[in-house]
C-alpha cells in the first residue's frame, strides 16, 4: 500500500511581493544599457586617438568615431533581453557614403582593434550586486 504526502507552500513576504522575475529582468536591462554605453565610449575614445594623423572620411566629412553606437534593441525597435551591441551605425547615410564609412571603420579596426577592447570595458559594468536592487 502506498501513501501520498501533500505539501503546500505559501510564498509571501516582501521578496515575493516585488515580483522578483520582473525586478531582476529590469536590472539586467539597466546594467546592459550601462555596459553598452561604456563600451561605445571606449570604442569612440580608441578611434579618436590619433585623429590628427588621419583625414576624415572624405565623402562624409566626419569621423568614424562619430558613427559608433551602442544599442540594446533590434533595428526594428524590439528590445533585447540579454544582448547588447556596439557597432558603427550607417543610419543617416546613403549609397557610397555607407560603403566609405564601413570601409574606413574596417581599416581602423584592423589597425587599432577598438572593438576588441570594448568587451572588457563592458564587463566592468556588469556586477552581480546590481541584479538584486529593489528586492529587499
Amino acid at each position: 500500500m502506498t501513501s501520498r504526502l501533500d505539501i503546500q507552500t505559501t510564498l509571501s513576504g516582501p521578496f515575493f511581493a516585488a515580483q522578483p522575475r520582473r525586478v531582476v529582468g529590469a536590472n539586467v536591462r539597466d546594467m546592459l544599457g550601462d555596459a553598452v554605453t561604456e563600451g561605445a565610449d571606449v570604442v569612440r575614445a580608441e578611434l579618436r586617438a590619433g585623429l590628427t594623423l588621419r583625414a576624415p572620411v572624405r565623402i562624409l566629412g566626419d569621423r568614424v568615431a562619430d558613427h559608433v553606437r551602442g544599442r540594446v534593441k533590434s533595428l526594428g525597435g524590439h528590445p533585447w533581453s540579454s544582448t547588447g551591441l556596439v557597432s558603427v551605425s550607417i543610419a543617416g547615410t546613403v549609397g557610397d557614403a555607407r560603403v566609405a564609412l564601413m570601409a574606413a571603420a574596417s581599416g581602423l579596426e584592423s589597425r587599432r582593434h577598438a572593438f576588441r577592447r570594448a568587451p572588457a570595458a563592458m564587463l566592468r559594468e556588469l556586477r552581480a550586486d546590481r541584479l538584486l536592487d529593489g528586492l529587499d
